[in-house]
């Protein structure tokens, strides 16, 4: 899923991008894909989440021991 870093905590996400400004897109993509989407990037970004604080704390680990 593709997802862009703009800047602070905004991120731009072309289904989203999509979903807002093209009014007929119902049309094209039925609901239950979109949410599906949207359900699937939520967990992607609960696991970078998590990985993040993981890799923080060891990347904090690996400083204190280096002299």
């Amino acid at each position: 899923l593709p997802a862009f870093h703009l800047i602070g905590e905004i991120i731009w996400t072309p289904c989203d991008f999509l979903v807002k400004s093209i009014n007929d897109i119902d049309r094209v993509i039925d609901r239950k894909s979109i949410s599906t989407i949207g359900t699937l990037r939520s967990a992607l970004f609960d696991q970078q989440a998590e990985m993040l604080t993981r890799e923080a704390s060891s990347n904090a680990l690996a400083v204190r021991i280096c002299p």
